[in-house]
C-alpha cells in the first residue's frame, strides 16, 4: 500500500514554491516508507561489521542513534500514514452515510409538502 501526502495549496503559487512543495512530497513518500526502512538497516548492519562499536558506551550510543533515528523513523511515518488512510477512508463513509440519510429526509418532507392540502378556507359557518 502507499501511503499519501496531503497536498497542500503553495501560498504563493511561485514556481520555486511548487517545485519545493513537489521535492517535500516526494521525500516524505520516500522516507516513509519501508524500502528505506530495509535499506537503512543494512546500511547500518554493514556499518556495524566494518566498524564495531568499542565498549558499552559507544555501544549503547550506535543501538539508540541506529534505533530511534535511522529505523523507528520510517517505520512511524508509514504506520502514520497507514492510519491516516483508515481514518479518511472511515471519514468517506460516514459522508457517504450522512447524505443518504439527507436524501431521505429531503424525501420524507417532500412527501409530507405533497400530502399536505394546499390552504382551503374555512370560514365561520353557522350551525
Amino acid at each position: 500500500m502507499t501511503a499519501t501526502v496531503p497536498n497542500r495549496k503553495s501560498e504563493s503559487g511561485s514556481p520555486v514554491s511548487k517545485a519545493n512543495d513537489f521535492l517535500a512530497s516526494k521525500m516524505a513518500l520516500t522516507l516513509s516508507s519501508m524500502w528505506m526502512f530495509w535499506l537503512l538497516t543494512i546500511i547500518l548492519l554493514i556499518a556495524f561489521v566494518m566498524q564495531p562499536p568499542k565498549g558499552a558506551y559507544q555501544m549503547v550510543i550506535f543501538v539508540v542513534g541506529a534505533t530511534f533515528q535511522a529505523l523507528a523513523l520510517p517505520v512511524l511515518a508509514f504506520v502514520s500514514n497507514l492510519q491516516g488512510d483508515r481514518q479518511e477512508a472511515l471519514l468517506n463513509e460516514m459522508q457517504d452515510e450522512l447524505m443518504q440519510e439527507i436524501d431521505i429526509l429531503k424525501q420524507l418532507i417532500a412527501e409530507q409538502s405533497s400530502d399536505t392540502p394546499t390552504s382551503t378556507s374555512v370560514g365561520n359557518q353557522a350551525d
